[in-house]
């Protein structure tokens, strides 16, 4: 417009000249007077004409550039969602992790139309707790992953904490068809004006990338602060949908039953006893609950109750997730014995699994977050925090007296191995035994297999491997040969003063097999390393944050020389991440 008002005080000058650069009429500079005035007439229509034309450019040029833009994203989409900026320091190369904000625990696990979705709790504002969402990813294989939009964005007061999700295949709730099966999710709202927790639902009919939420949420309301995680299945002997979720604070999982995932009915309360040896310290969270096959035993089934505590800040208390073995028949679980720990490192939090029961190839597998709050919010790491452990295959398995879940890496990161990696061929003669070195150079995802046989427990002390071995700092993973246990020492492994909580040793009983032999697969991933011992029946996760450029890794023995044998061996460990163009 302030063009063509320029161009009509130009054109109503009083000796009705037109700037030379607009003289363009073969009527132009006759002295008729009609013809003057046609003139006039004349050029506001053309200068009227030229900014309609100039305005109409500009439009065309927008839209292109923004057609042009939209292009680009659906197309490079795939690539942009698994391109992450390598340059900070710390971030993990085959965990997944969001390209930047804050992230803890993983919900709304399934697989469905060939994919498998990880939810996960999600700041999209920043890289703190806070304003709780749900981000998304999906995976093929559950090694590369893509970042997704946010799925359920915080909203109206209410925060989206954990939750599940299911595939509804007979439309139970309505919210679909039986062609097209709606997903369906339930999750803990937090209404932050009185900080109450209840149940809601959402659904989804185009594959997870959108969500309704329903309109008479909340669908479950105790009027309490601490009611939340809600883990639901279906539960085919009963046709019914199955509801867990925790009183946090008073160490009790409710169990719910519906037809239709919208109306829930109360149908038990588990409260363990404290001869069951179950934590009570601090919050009960995130519970979950799966059968699974005893191996060896032709046709008995188990099913597992887990759930994790928080602990206790003031006295350190141990966090993490335990479990119950036992009976479920649809509305009560009844344990069968202790609980036992599912992970003895101090980083593996919030765990769940993929639902549909059973992934499409049988296997039951579990994911959790790689972290602790008592020093999450400190850990350094930037501008992501927080990341996924491996995924995990469980199996239920006779070990000592009893049953004990056992973990195993999916054999999808096979696809990751690169060169192998070398020890040095002789062990050398140190302060304190031997050892046998190999430089990494400056090579930090690596997978490593350590396969001992301890012929003397009288002439042995110690093994174990010491990563990035530097001066004055190091990881250490090993075994002790005086109480038999198995640990793990990061009291020296580089940035440690984030929580006096983090500089710790921490290690569960591991007895040597009868023929004397404990083997290990360990995954070391820049600040994270998880270890499997004996085949998964014993696993630690744990963070570390070497902070000086240290590329030793070491195997070390003390004791006598011939006290062991031992073989080691492993890959270098190729990225799952695209390198994001200058």
């Amino acid at each position: 417009m302030e063009n063509i008002e320029y161009h009509r005080l130009a054109a109503s000058e009083d000796d009705g000249s037109v700037p030379k650069e607009t003289k363009i009429s073969p009527w132009i500079g006759r002295k008729s007077k009609w013809k003057k005035c046609f003139r006039k007439i004349s050029y506001y229509r053309r200068s009227k004409l030229n900014s309609f034309m100039t305005l109409l450019c500009v439009v065309t040029f927008c839209c292109c550039c923004l057609v042009a833009l939209v292009l680009a994203i659906v197309f490079s989409g795939k690539s942009k969602s698994a391109t992450y900026d390598e340059t900070p320091w710390f971030r993990p190369q085959y965990h997944y992790t969001p390209k930047k904000n804050w992230m803890n625990d993983p919900n709304g696990l399934i697989y469905h139309n060939g994919e498998y979705e990880l939810y996960f709790q999600y700041n999209p504002y920043g890289s703190h707790w806070g304003h709780m969402s749900w981000g998304h990813a999906k995976s093929k294989d559950m090694v590369h992953w893509e970042q997704q939009p946010v799925a359920l964005m915080e909203a109206d007061g209410v925060m989206i904490f954990s939750g599940s999700a299911v595939v509804d295949t007979n439309n139970t709730s309505g919210f679909g068809n039986k062609t097209h099966p709606p997903l369906v999710a339930l999750y803990t709202g937090f209404v932050e004006s009185d900080k109450i927790q209840d149940q809601r639902v959402a659904y989804s009919n185009d594959n997870g990338m959108s969500w309704i939420n329903y309109e008479n949420n909340p669908v479950l309301d105790r009027h309490s602060e601490n009611f939340r995680d809600p883990k639901v299945f279906w539960h085919p002997p009963t046709k019914s949908w199955c509801m867990l979720a925790v009183l946090a604070q008073k160490h009790t999982i409710l169990f719910y039953t519906s037809v239709n995932l919208i109306d829930w009915t109360l149908a038990s309360e588990f409260i363990p006893s404290p001869s069951t040896g179950v934590s009570i310290e601090g919050n009960w969270e995130c519970p979950d609950l799966f059968p699974l096959k005893v191996i060896g035993a032709a046709n008995q089934i188990k099913w597992i109750l887990k759930v994790d505590t928080s602990g206790n800040r003031t006295e350190m208390s141990r966090t993490g997730a335990q479990y119950f073995i036992g009976e479920f028949n649809g509305t009560h679980f009844v344990a069968g014995g202790k609980s036992q720990w599912l992970d003895s490192g101090m980083d593996f939090y919030a765990s769940n699994t993929w639902n549909n029961r059973y992934s499409h190839d049988g296997r039951m597998i579990i994911i959790g977050w790689a972290c602790n709050w008592y020093y999450s919010e400190n850990i350094p790491t930037s501008p992501f925090r927080g990341m996924m452990s491996i995924p995990r295959v469980l199996s239920l398995l006779p070990y000592g007296d009893g049953l004990r879940l056992a973990q195993q890496p999916i054999q999808e990161l096979q696809s990751l191995r690169g060169d192998p990696i070398t020890f040095a061929p002789n062990p050398v003669v140190t302060a304190e035994g031997y050892a046998v070195q190999f430089n990494t150079n400056h090579v930090r995802s690596l997978e490593i297999f350590l396969n001992v046989t301890v012929l003397s427990r009288d002439e042995l002390k110690e093994f174990g491997l010491k990563l990035m071995k530097g001066p004055s700092q190091e990881l250490v993973i090993g075994w002790r040969s005086d109480d038999q246990s198995f640990f793990i020492n990061r009291t020296a492994s580089g940035i440690v003063d984030m929580a006096p909580h983090f500089p710790v040793v921490n290690c569960t009983q591991v007895p040597l097999n009868q023929d004397g032999r404990m083997w290990a697969q360990i995954f070391l991933d820049w600040c994270s390393v998880e270890v499997f011992v004996n085949g998964g029946v014993v696993t630690f996760t744990d963070l570390f944050f070497p902070d000086t450029n240290q590329d030793i890794m070491e195997f070390y023995w003390t004791g006598a020389k011939d006290a062991i044998t031992y073989d080691l061996g492993g890959y270098e460990m190729t990225s799952i991440w695209k390198k994001a163009k200058n």
